[in-house]
């Protein structure tokens, strides 16, 4: 009898012990030779040409990462989604890349609204999701322990911005704001009031925008105008470029200001003679910055795998959330996990090998940077004008 009973046993045994260990259940997307992690952008819809300039830039230096060796050996890959800045999509697609291509980690989700729509889903899957893709202050604030932001945020920057623009000097300054009716621009919204309201100037006019309209924006000019708005602040972003050129021809020269979303070269290139003077700022380097590390590398990896690729922020920007995710990796460990990813992210501390100014995380802090760079457009680029500040 004894021996009819055995084998049934020790098959139990060794399959408990091939599911605890060999089947490595703690780790999906992990293996001896590979990292598999899942990225969501915005491939065909309103921001595909932010989406697409991402993720072609992460993928240029994990591209590098792995000639160099990998993580401890191992390969990134990754997988991208179209989500076309669509929350519901979103959170299809990271069903998707989670169930059923089991990806390690969610990283750099493009948009603040599609962003949002997957906290619930990594809390329950406790799935971190590394460097989304939006300045949003709601990526740290209320504290979540699976989401690692990595930019200044919007409110922060409109602050900043208000801070810069006293300490210039300027006078009589009446505040006009047109803001993208989302998330967003909501977002930019608070902050310029705070920012306004901390230097003492009247906000004498808020005019909304609905995305997914035809980008005509001579009543808002009009309305702003009317209420003689000396700085108008503009929660947009490609739509900039028809703000300045309609601004421009109503002969209206009131200063304009724009958030991190507008700071690429490509939109005062576009604006042409209505982008003189326009200012915005940034939470990391500029691409063309001469002798920044990361910059540099950039530069370089560019020229040598895609020459015909065009430098731009966005696809720099896609480069940088690259590099935070990859030193959370490696302070995670050989012995991969994803409890050892938050760990890994939590040890980093006042690091600064990524364009950002300084990057540190706790356990009870996810927020990453706190501050700026002030550029303004002159002779058809984005300029620096101010090292790295902060509200303080």
């Amino acid at each position: 009898m004894k021996k009819k009973f055995m084998l049934p046993l020790m098959f139990l045994v060794g399959l408990i012990v091939f599911m605890n260990c060999g089947g490595r259940e703690a780790s999906p997307g992990v293996t001896d030779s590979e990292i598999l992690i899942g990225n969501i952008q915005d491939l065909s819809g309103p921001m595909a040409f932010l989406g697409s300039e991402i993720k072609h830039g992460a993928e240029l230096y994990f591209k590098y990462v792995n000639e160099e060796g990998g993580i401890y050996e191992r390969k990134i890959r990754m997988i991208t989604e179209d989500h076309q800045y669509n929350p519901a999509m979103s959170l299809a697609a990271a069903k998707k890349l989670l169930d059923l291509d089991q990806v390690f980690c969610l990283f750099n989700v493009i948009g603040t609204a599609t962003a949002t729509a997957l906290f619930n889903l990594v809390e329950e899957q406790k799935v971190p999701l590394i460097a989304p893709a939006t300045n949003s202050s709601t990526m740290s604030n209320p504290f979540k322990r699976y989401v690692f932001a990595t930019d200044t945020p919007y409110d922060a920057q409109g602050r900043i911005m208000c801070k810069y623009i006293a300490s210039r000097g300027d006078k009589d300054v009446k505040v006009g704001v047109i803001y993208q009716d989302d998330d967003f621009g909501k977002d930019c919204l608070k902050g310029i009031r705070e920012g306004a309201a901390a230097q003492g100037w009247e906000v004498v006019g808020e005019e909304p925008f609905q995305r997914g309209g035809a980008p005509e924006f001579g009543p808002q000019l009009t309305s702003l105008k009317n209420a003689n708005a000396t700085h108008i602040f503009l929660a947009l972003v490609m739509e900039t470029v028809h703000v300045l050129k309609t601004a421009e021809a109503m002969d209206y020269r009131p200063q304009f200001l724009g958030f991190a979303p507008a700071s690429d070269p490509r939109i005062a290139q576009a604006a042409g003679s209505a982008g003189e003077g326009f200012i915005t700022n940034i939470y990391m380097v500029p691409p063309q910055h001469p002798d920044h590390p990361s910059a540099n590398l950039y530069r370089d990896l560019l020229a040598k795998h895609d020459p015909e690729h065009k430098m731009g922020f966005y696809n720099f920007y896609g480069f940088a959330a690259a590099q935070v995710l990859v030193e959370g990796l490696r302070l995670a460990g050989k012995d991969l996990t994803r409890e050892g990813l938050i760990e890994g992210m939590e040890k980093i501390k006042d690091f600064q090998g990524s364009p950002h100014p300084s990057l540190t995380y706790a356990p009870d802090d996810r927020a990453g940077g706190n501050k700026t760079i002030i550029l303004q457009v002159k002779d058809g680029a984005p300029t620096p004008v101010t090292g790295f500040i902060g509200e303080n």
